[in-house]
């Protein structure tokens, strides 16, 4: 059984669909936070990327105004806690790279600072043109809406690109 390359399917309407050349996805993108819903999506988006050829970058933010009540106001603790961030994320994108290896799927990461999450990563998605997101439908953020994150609502709501959510 010999396998089909992928088409890439548009549709204008309903009524008129048609096959174009060019893959329908290059450039994946998945938003990382190690949550059980980001490990999901990572599986979903090495598929998608072994099937239609295309890349991934994973995405971390550390949020750099997380302050928990026992750290504020002391640097020493809240850099530590910063930089252990860092390390564990670190260490998640070193075994996300030998898995996407393993399936020889081109991989890269990111890890960022800052303190607006969302719309950080909906300027990563624009300057690095990706084309298709995989993400989590929560993160592991204490304060979760009943549904669906906050991240991913607002990049799902924003972005220039389909987005798949994965519960």
């Amino acid at each position: 059984m010999s396998l089909e390359k992928p088409q890439h399917i548009v549709c204008s309407d309903f009524y008129n669909c048609d096959v174009i050349k060019g893959a329908p996805m290059r450039h994946i993108l998945i938003p990382f936070d190690d949550a059980p819903h980001a490990t999901k999506a990572f599986s979903l988006a090495l598929t998608l990327a072994k099937t239609f050829g295309a890349w991934i970058t994973a995405a971390s933010i550390v949020q750099e105004d997380i302050k928990n009540s026992w750290i504020s106001g002391t640097p020493g603790r809240e850099k530590g806690m910063s930089e252990r961030s860092v390390t564990r994320l670190d260490d998640k994108m070193k075994l996300l790279q030998l898995q996407a290896q393993k399936f020889g799927v081109k991989f890269d990461s990111v890890i960022m600072t800052s303190s607006t999450v969302a719309e950080t990563m909906l300027s990563f998605i624009r300057e690095y043109n990706i084309d298709f997101i995989v993400m989590g439908s929560r993160g592991k953020g204490m304060l979760k809406e009943m549904m669906l994150g906050r991240v991913s609502t607002t990049v799902a709501l924003n972005s220039p690109c389909p987005v798949l959510i994965v519960k």
